[in-house]
């Protein structure tokens, strides 16, 4: 569900108004994840000022961390696996493709350069990612996270490493595809950003409702042909 959103100006971009974001939103013992461009220390600090937990990519626009993240791992992968803390993994076969997925994490404490910097982050995590197909060869990808709590199951970590990516099927595809927005050609005053809103609260509706049984654009035709299914659909919030 979308809970707030923020303009991003001209000339500006979406590190400057995340933490804005985070100021309209109650997340006192949520879990916020962001894409790593909003990987920056005030907006850390201010997901642990509102009460927050995180679980942050890291890549390359911290160069810094991201080489003391990699320089971890590669020591204790030498080391052996022993050295990791929690570990787990799952596996997946889609027609004919396998994936496979594998979870390790590590103290953060003794291996961040910087430590006063991001003198929240407490345990660094690595998500392994191989693919299978009937002749190709394997494709490995490594994803690479920071968070703040210690001692969490390793399975709750990889389901929220991966949850963080349901945003782009489950709402950017959607809001694209079922209200074709990127089709729309309104463009005056505040009219985008006005029908944005009006677009996420439908979908909210829409993904709140029980019982229609179909996608998305079919449940919207359903609210607009039918007054017992529009009814449904406006008060699905109130359930």
């Amino acid at each position: 569900m979308v809970l707030g959103q923020v303009r991003v100006e001209n000339k500006s971009n979406e590190i400057a108004v995340i933490p804005c974001l985070l100021d309209l939103l109650h997340i006192k013992g949520a879990i916020v994840t962001v894409d790593a461009a909003g990987r920056q220390e005030a907006i850390v600090n201010k997901i642990v000022e509102r009460g927050g937990q995180f679980v942050l990519a890291v890549k390359n626009n911290q160069p810094t961390l991201y080489a003391d993240v990699h320089i971890a791992f590669h020591d204790v992968d030498i080391a052996g696996e022993a050295v990791f803390a929690p570990q787990t993994g799952t596996e997946e076969v889609a027609r004919v493709r396998e994936k496979s997925r594998h979870y390790k994490t590590l103290d953060a404490r003794a291996s961040v350069t910087h430590a006063n910097k991001w003198s929240h982050v407490r345990t660094l995590i690595r998500v392994t990612t191989e693919r299978r197909g009937v002749k190709a060869e394997a494709e490995v990808h490594s994803r690479i996270f920071i968070r703040p709590i210690e001692g969490m199951k390793a399975e709750d970590d990889l389901a929220m490493t991966r949850a963080h990516w349901s945003i782009e099927n489950k709402l950017h595809w959607i809001v694209d595809v079922a209200f074709r927005e990127d089709k729309c050609r309104v463009y005056a005053a505040n009219a985008v950003e006005n029908l944005v809103v009006v677009r996420h609260i439908a979908l909210n509706l829409l993904h709140s409702v029980k019982g229609l049984g179909g996608g998305i654009v079919s449940n919207r035709n359903q609210a607009a042909w039918t007054d017992d299914v529009r009814k449904r659909v406006l008060s699905a919030s109130l359930g």
